[in-house]
């Protein structure tokens, strides 16, 4: 029985890596096939690849001593004992909260500057804030949730953000905002912004594709083994 569900398992998982490297190696193509457009061309109704500084006015005031920033992501996990099939145990981290926040911000590459719409945007974001402790000195306010009035158990914060100033690259369509100006938020296509530069995408991402791509056959080929044992051995 147990090779059956573990050979389920991992044909499962190879599916859904392979669909990740192929969502991977599409934005590299998407990133690689876009011109640079400048800021102060754009027009509404096509997709364009822009870099530049981002600034707000109204930045957001972020978790704990975070400073001001223009969005972020957090995730707060909690380290679980877990049983498994056999009777044993493990210890494993189980997400028990995340969330995101944004503000418009302005993007000017020196030919102009746009306004951008982050919320609901793909965001490649660095990470800013790592913490890990338990109930006793360990206080951090984020999404609702006090970490230092939570259970003793282990439990791990994770902050990445993009602050005022950083340059970014932004890959989106143009559309119409008020007044028959022109920004980018979310609508038909692909909506993703970073702090990295071209280069570093495209590499990274290359990198990332390519590796998922040889484990997606690996787990579901190994599982498909697992399987047809499992039920042969029935």
């Amino acid at each position: 029985m147990i090779f059956i569900v573990v050979g389920a398992i991992a044909m499962i998982g190879g599916v859904v890596v392979w669909f990740i490297g192929r969502g991977k190696a599409q934005l590299k193509d998407d990133i690689e096939g876009t011109q640079t457009s400048s800021v102060g061309s754009v027009m509404a109704g096509h997709r364009v690849e822009l870099k530049g500084v981002a600034t707000s006015d109204k930045p957001l005031d972020g978790p704990g001593e975070l400073g001001e920033c223009l969005c972020y992501k957090y995730k707060i996990e909690r380290r679980e004992r877990r049983r498994d099939s056999q009777g044993g145990s493990r210890y494993e981290w189980r997400t028990i909260d995340s969330g995101e926040s944004s503000v418009p911000f302005t993007l000017d590459d020196g030919t102009g500057q746009i306004l951008v719409h982050p919320e609901g945007a793909e965001i490649d974001a660095p990470k800013v804030h790592s913490e890990t402790g338990r109930q006793q000195g360990f206080s951090f306010e984020i999404g609702g949730l006090d970490l230092g009035a939570l259970s003793g158990a282990p439990t791990r914060l994770t902050v990445w953000a993009i602050q005022p100033n950083a340059r970014l690259y932004v890959l989106g369509k143009v559309v119409y905002g008020p007044g028959e100006s022109v920004e980018l938020r979310q609508g038909e296509g692909r909506f993703f912004i970073s702090t990295k530069s071209e280069e570093q995408l495209a590499r990274s991402l290359g990198n990332v594709s390519r590796i998922l791509n040889l484990l997606a056959p690996v787990l579901f080929f190994g599982g498909l083994w697992a399987l047809v044992h499992g039920l042969m051995s029935r």
